[in-house]
């Protein structure tokens, strides 16, 4: 199955603070790029390391990180798709003041204080659209003892899910097509249905289709052709074995579920068939797109 990543870029500006206590502390404020996760539904989390370098300064300061939560669940967007979402949670040593994410630090002059923030999605969010997943988060340097800002920072978050597919075993596995028969040879076309229910996919990807006649053990010229169609959503694939032995469809831009009904036809024969039992495989694959 394809990967899914989540990554952070970041830009920042430099705000400093209005007081001579706040810019006392003075510090510079940095953001390391957010490491590329695999998100396959599993639990999984990614670090994102803030780094504060002091300057000169007497005695020392207390620090504090400020990530803003402001949505109302801590939730990643589609970008696409707007109401779907994946969430997300910030752990230890960063704890939720109800308004934000806080971390608090003491520091000295001419100092480097680096933290990590763990980043994680929960298991089970399977079945998401695929595309882009996105949040935008400041993050405010503080210096907690006056409330000054000394520095904010945006980080963005970026999540990829790509496209998963599910398709169910068929409503029968066997279609016998003795009934077409006559007279040694099939006169007319004859078609049987069969159907996968709750069959789909999250996001852009493939129906194909692939068969090779059917054809009697031991013999060369006796085969009998078909014809099959299967739809998923408003796109359709058709494989008819005279022309080729496969047949694909790549119109499926977007998530899409439901039933593929798939109609078999037998298709007329040459002349007299030899006498023996016909068979071949249909395939039906159903996949994300590549």
């Amino acid at each position: 199955m394809p990967s899914k990543w989540i990554r952070a870029a970041f830009s920042a500006v430099a705000i400093v603070g209005g007081g001579t206590k706040a810019s006392a502390c003075a510090t510079t404020f940095t953001i390391e790029p957010f490491g590329a996760l695999v998100y396959q539904g599993q639990s999984v989390t990614g670090t994102v390391r803030f780094t504060a370098t002091t300057g000169t300064f007497n005695g020392s300061c207390m620090l504090g990180y400020s990530i803003g939560t402001w949505q109302t669940v801590h939730a990643l967007t589609h970008t696409q798709n707007p109401q779907a979402t994946l969430p997300y949670s910030i752990g230890s040593p960063f704890w939720h003041s109800g308004l934000s994410y806080r971390n608090q630090f003491q520091v000295m002059q001419r100092q480097v204080v680096t933290i990590d923030m763990p980043v994680t999605i929960p298991a089970n969010f399977l079945g998401r659209p695929a595309g882009t997943y996105r949040q935008i988060i400041p993050v405010d340097l503080m210096n907690t003892g006056v409330g000054g800002t000394l520095a904010t920072q945006t980080l963005v978050m970026n999540v990829t899910v790509p496209s998963t597919c599910t398709l169910p075993p068929p409503s029968q596995a066997l279609v016998d097509f003795s009934g077409a028969v006559e007279g040694g040879e099939i006169r007319v076309p004859y078609q049987q249905s069969i159907s996968f229910s709750n069959a789909g996919c999250t996001g852009p990807a493939r129906l194909t289709l692939s068969g090779l006649p059917l054809r009697a053990p031991g013999t060369s010229g006796n085969i009998i052709h078909f014809a099959a169609a299967a739809t998923l959503g408003s796109t359709s694939v058709t494989l008819d074995t005279r022309v080729a032995e496969t047949s694909f469809a790549t119109q499926i831009t977007a998530a899409e579920s439901g039933t593929i009904p798939l109609s078999i036809t037998a298709l007329p024969t040459a002349g007299t068939l030899a006498a023996g039992t016909y068979s071949s495989t249909l395939r039906v694959r159903l996949e994300p797109a590549q």
